[in-house]
């Protein structure tokens, strides 16, 4: 099973209609175990093999009801830690994005950092450069001033 099918919101309605099918299943037996042993003991008039059956139906009746609750609260637990990983793996996740997102933006404001002292370097070495560039253009000896 992937991991969408197992966060497929069917899967959560079928994990649902199974405990509540559980639930009815281990009540209803419960229920049924109680009404024999009690009515097993009810008639039992001194008969130690009709009271020890209905003992028998009470303390199955018990055990079913032990166990449906035991049941339905390690359901729930498994239920909340389930939900609990999910939730940490998505703020996990975000926050891998949002990590990624911040170092994309770093590295572009490096870049244009880069690009700003280039474009001065350029500018610079262009106005300091241009006169010395074509040493023909410039004279060697200043002009003789006229008298």
């Amino acid at each position: 099973m992937t991991e969408r099918e197992s966060t497929s919101p069917s899967n959560a309605n079928r994990s649902d209609r199974a405990l509540v099918l559980l639930t009815a299943a281990l009540i209803v037996l419960f229920v049924a175990a109680a009404a024999i042993g009690a009515r097993l003991l009810w008639v039992s008039s001194g008969s130690t093999f009709t009271a020890e059956l209905g003992k028998l139906f009470l303390t199955l009746s018990v055990a079913l009801a032990v166990d449906g609750a035991v049941s339905v609260v390690a359901k729930h637990v498994e239920r909340y830690h389930t939900d609990r990983a999910k939730a940490e793996d998505l703020d996990r996740a975000e926050r891998s994005q949002w990590g990624d997102l911040l170092a994309q933006v770093v590295g572009v404001d490096e870049a244009l950092a880069s690009a700003r002292q280039l474009i001065l370097t350029h500018r610079t070495v262009k106005t300091y450069g241009d006169p010395v560039s074509d040493p023909l253009r410039c004279p060697a000896h200043p002009p003789a001033r006229h008298q």
